[in-house]
């Protein structure tokens, strides 16, 4: 049996350039973005950042993790083999809640995971980090943004938030939305107007982290540091801009089929080059060079990949980011 090698310095979690990132942090292609591994997992990924955050436990069992994985696995980069550790930390946080995630009865994976389940393990996390012991319970509340009580929950948030503790964030809407139907209500409408009444449908979660523990200054009134797990950002957001903001409205009938046009023959106009009495300001231009940017989990699976398919060449490669060029064409250099 082989012994795993220890890991120092232990992995540690930080915001850094608007991304919240995790490793060791004492060399390149050590620490890698923490996102959801998959489109189901957004709910455990902002537990985990939680954990990594708070909990010296949890950062310690990552590294243990890391130490096995580094072992058991083949030579490469460090960052490739966290991110199969966080990976299966994400799938265990979500088996485990869904367990019993409504009530007693298991909670389909493809649903991701309930809040309730969610509000069960932040309370977990808090009792690990409260100052002298104390327990602080998370529980769910609906509230609309665009709602009276909104401005007292955000002032509540950021409470909890300047004493020290995160807060989950869950956003949803109705099954659908209502319209407006004109006419005698028929049992179809009645029902429609029955499920945009139901509470929101949970879609997305995020973290809102306490500034102080990401290193950062208060963001003032109103705002608060999100993190993202999709993408890995971690952002100040002005969350009461939610209440300012126009609610989503349904369709109208009048939106939903084509407004008839007359057509007549005429020339076409290119408005890149050509200007008309009714243009102001017009500037000619053209597209030089377009370049996809294109994420992926394994950097040299992909190159080996795309030059197989389309016959391009490596023309640039940092180990963490790499341009393919078809043959004999090199790209121009970004300002």
């Amino acid at each position: 049996m082989t012994t795993p090698r220890p890991v120092e310095p232990a992995i540690v979690a930080r915001a850094v350039n608007s991304r919240l990132r995790v490793g060791r942090l004492t060399q390149a292609g050590q620490a890698i973005t923490l996102t959801q591994t998959d489109a189901t997992t957004c709910g455990p990924t902002c537990l985990l950042a939680a954990r990594l955050l708070l909990e010296p436990g949890e950062r310690a069992a990552v590294t243990g993790d890391l130490a096995q994985e580094m072992t058991a696995s083949p030579p490469g980069r460090e960052g490739k083999q966290l991110v199969s550790v966080l990976s299966r930390q994400q799938l265990r946080l979500q088996r485990a809640m869904n367990v019993r995630g409504l009530g007693v009865l298991p909670w389909p994976k493809a649903l991701g995971s309930t809040p309730w389940s969610v509000a069960r393990q932040m309370t977990d996390i808090a009792s690990t980090c409260t100052p002298g012991g104390g327990r602080r319970r998370y529980t769910v509340r609906w509230v609309s943004d665009h709602g009276p009580a909104w401005g007292s929950e955000v002032a509540s948030i950021r409470e909890v938030l300047a004493g020290g503790l995160p807060v989950i964030l869950v956003t949803g809407g109705p099954l659908v939305l209502d319209d407006v139907s004109e006419g005698e209500p028929t049992a179809r409408t009645r029902l429609r107007t029955s499920l945009a009444r139901t509470p929101a449908v949970p879609r997305h979660y995020v973290l809102a982290l306490p500034w102080r523990t990401v290193g950062q200054e208060d963001p003032g009134e109103g705002n608060a540091h999100i993190y993202e797990p999709s993408s890995g950002a971690v952002r100040p957001l002005d969350l009461t801009v939610l209440a300012r903001s126009a609610p989503p409205r349904p369709p109208r009938a009048r939106q939903l089929a084509p407004r008839p046009r007359r057509h007549r023959a005429r020339k076409k106009r290119n408005p890149l080059t050509e200007s008309t009495s009714r243009d102001v300001g017009v500037i000619s231009m053209s597209t030089r060079r377009a370049m996809p940017l294109i994420t992926v989990r394994d950097l040299d699976a992909a190159i080996e990949a795309y030059r197989r398919l389309t016959g391009m060449e490596v023309v640039m490669n940092h180990g963490w980011i790499a341009t393919l060029s078809p043959p004999g064409i090199v790209p121009s250099k970004s300002a």
